[in-house]
């Protein structure tokens, strides 16, 4: 089932005009994180990563977030 939502995910966003990647920064980068950004290559919009839930996070924790996403 994974694979098709997967493949129903990606699908989707090949006829979006522009892809949201929303990733809640106050928690570890994970797994599935990580396979969500090795799959945006493959698309041809625009992406923007949307970093969510930074009103938890002191500003000298948010900047290494940032960074390691840019």
């Amino acid at each position: 089932m994974n694979v098709r939502m997967v493949d129903a995910a990606i699908g989707a966003a090949r006829e979006a005009d522009v892809v949201a990647l929303v990733v809640d920064a106050s928690e570890p980068v994970g797994r599935g994180t990580e396979f969500l950004l090795g799959l945006l290559p493959q698309l041809s919009q625009p992406v923007v990563l949307v970093l969510n839930k930074i009103d938890r996070m002191k500003k000298h924790t948010l900047l290494p977030v940032i960074e390691w996403f840019s």
